[in-house]
This record gives structure tokens, sequence and C-alpha cells, in this order.
């Protein structure tokens, strides 16, 4: 089953798929996963009555350490598919797209670009289905520690997010050391993994610059939103090269040369 943080139950995968087309299949993966010992978010399942379901989609992804995209006619057209491709996007979850019932190439225009940018695993032929499910679990299983760290850190910077961004959520001592090396890991496009997203950057630069006693490697002199600023900026913290930027990391009460 999933591992634990803080009495969170983490899950394994997150099923997005089209409901017109790809409800059995996408059930009867759900089951076969739960049959193994791995949990699946599986909206018929995890969404109460009585809930935003959005927020609780968007929650579901955020706390999946795999994003498992069912390929079909609907799920490539569907505006709610493409809103979930989206955010596992925006995340930098591990994208697993599976082909349930091959679309038109029309049909694949309007999906998110990136489920034509990675393999897909074919289930499409029912007989089969054991050998493609055998693919699904080796890439799952892949690197499985840096997926499961790459969770942790986004659950912890959306935390320190949305409570208005206060130091003692910042990573400190040897978890900021580790989450620090885990930032500057790389793989090579053969291996199907996930990808630090800009928040777990800002989010793990900001607590090499807390213990630092706010000293950063670059200042940017800027005191209005500069769109290219932010761009290098991001570039920066992916590579954990901590910025500073005047203006807006200034303190309101400090005089800004000061500063």
């Amino acid at each position: 089953m999933g591992e634990h943080l803080s009495g969170l139950i983490l899950k394994d995968a997150f099923i997005s798929y089209g409901r017109k087309d790809a409800s059995v299949f996408a059930s009867t993966l759900q089951k076969r996963m739960k049959k193994d010992g791995m949990y699946a978010w599986f909206d018929a399942n995890d969404i109460p009555a009585g809930v935003d379901w959005q927020k609780k989609i968007y929650k579901g992804i955020d706390e999946a350490h795999n994003f498992l995209f069912i390929i079909s006619p609907h799920s490539v057209v569907s505006k709610y598919c493409f809103k979930e491709l989206k955010q596992a996007v925006k995340r930098g979850k591990r994208i697993i797209p599976l082909l349930c019932e091959k679309p038109t190439d029309a049909q694949l225009l309007e999906t998110h670009p990136i489920v034509n940018e990675i393999n897909w695993i074919d289930f499409t032929d029912a007989a089969h289905f054991d050998e493609s499910y055998d693919t699904l679990r080796t890439i799952i299983t892949t690197e499985s520690d840096y997926v499961l760290t790459h969770t942790n850190i986004l659950l912890k910077a959306l935390l320190w997010e949305d409570s208005d961004k206060p130091n003692e959520l910042l990573l400190h001592s040897a978890e900021r050391e580790r989450a620090e090396t885990w930032l500057l890991k790389r793989y090579s496009e053969e291996v199907a993994v996930c990808s630090p997203s800009h928040l777990h950057a800002d989010y793990i630069c900001e607590s090499i610059k807390n213990a630092e006693n706010l000293q950063s490697d670059v200042l940017f002199y800027s005191v209005t939103t500069d769109s290219l600023r932010d761009q290098i900026r991001r570039a920066l913290h992916l590579e954990s090269i901590t910025t500073w930027r005047l203006g807006v990391d200034t303190v309101s009460d400090t005089d800004r040369h000061d500063a």
C-alpha cells in the first residue's frame, strides 16, 4: 500500500481516464493494482459525496507518486482529463500513458502534448494484459526512492506555500542537505521518472537561503516584476542556485539600499 506521511496515505498512482469508454478498464486496473499491494487513486472510490471534486482530484494527483493516463477516444478530447494532465505536468509527476483504445490522429491533437512525448504501454489486446501490466509495474518500481522523495518534498512545499511561507516549515539540517542532493540528481531520457517542479526548487532554495542567514548566490537588481528575471530565477533554482530579488524579497521596513 502507499507510504504514510504524517498520517497521510500516499498513493502509488493516480488513474486518469475517460468515463465514456474506459471506466471498465480503469476499474480492472485499479483492482489488479490493489491485489498486488499498490494503492491507485480512482475517482469512483476516492471522491466522497458533497465535496469539491476538482480540488479532491488535484489533491489526489499531488499525493500520488505516478500519474497513469488511460488513452482512449474520449480521454484525449476530455477537458477534465486535460486539466488532470496539466496538473500532473505542473507538479513534475511521472506520467505513464496506457493505451486502452486507439484514438484518431485528429483526436490526439486535442490532448495535452505530453501524451505524445512519452512511449505508451499498449493494453489494447486483452489476451496480453498481464504482459502489459508487468511493464507498468516495472516502470512504477523504477527509481521508487527518488519518486517517493519527489512526493514528500512537494507536499511539504505545498504546506509551506499555503501557510504563507513561514521559516519554520522550511527544510532544516540533514533533511535540507538530502533535498539539495535530490534536486541536483538527473536522469537520462531512457529512464521514466518524475522531475523537480518549480515549487520543489523554490522551496529547497529558500531552505538553503534560510540556513545561510538569507545570503544568496545571485542578486536581481529590479524593483518591478520582470518575466525574464523570473524565467532566469526558475532556471537557477533548478540548479540549486539561490537568488534574491530587490523589491520582492526586501522586508517592508528595511531601506532598499541597506537591503
